[in-house]
């Protein structure tokens, strides 16, 4: 028994480390892997919502302005910021099927991609990112009192993301319609 403790002493001398040593290594390791994976989570949680605000506050000002349709011209200036990464807001009519043929190339081949996403079919609004050509959870929306065929090229309208992350969309309406024109 004595000669078995000898070696075992001895090949922990071998190595220069015991077994604690080792094991508060795997822990620390550990805890920095568990860290990390819940500040990525927590980060990507703060990106869905600022894309879900965007959405909602954008919703909201269309709605404000839809109610004065008919009766005022009301012209209003919306201007949000997004996350970084988006690179355009589009109005699209996921349903289209005819290829947006009127749309210009980039209005077109932006919304093919965006059809590509398999979004629900109410959803008219999408923040997009270019390079990956994905489609972000809550990145996308249904607003409401939108007319296509007044505002839209064949059902698709894209508006580019200025370099400080912000995006600016005139919204309108006239005395002779009730329905809003985003521009």
């Amino acid at each position: 028994m004595m000669r078995n403790l000898l070696e075992y002493r001895k090949s922990q001398e071998s190595i220069g480390m015991s077994f604690n040593m080792i094991f508060s290594i795997i822990l620390i390791i550990f805890f920095l892997v568990a860290a990390f994976v819940a500040i990525k989570y927590f980060l990507d949680y703060q990106r869905k919502i600022a894309l879900l605000m965007f959405v909602k506050d954008l919703n909201d000002q269309i709605t404000s302005v839809w109610q004065s349709a008919g009766i005022v011209a009301n012209t209003v200036s919306f201007e949000h910021s997004v996350p970084s990464g988006i690179t355009y807001a589009c109005f699209i009519n996921i349903n289209n099927d005819d290829g947006y043929s009127l749309a210009d190339e980039k209005n077109r081949t932006i919304c093919k991609a965006i059809k590509g996403n398999n979004l629900p079919a109410a959803a008219n609004f999408v923040l997009y990112v270019s390079p990956t050509k994905k489609v972000q959870t809550g990145a996308y929306g249904s607003i409401e009192h939108i007319s296509y065929e007044s505002s839209f090229l064949n059902d698709c309208y894209c508006i580019p993301i200025q370099r400080n992350g912000k995006v600016k969309m005139t919204i309108s309406t006239s005395t002779e319609d009730v329905i809003v024109k985003v521009a």
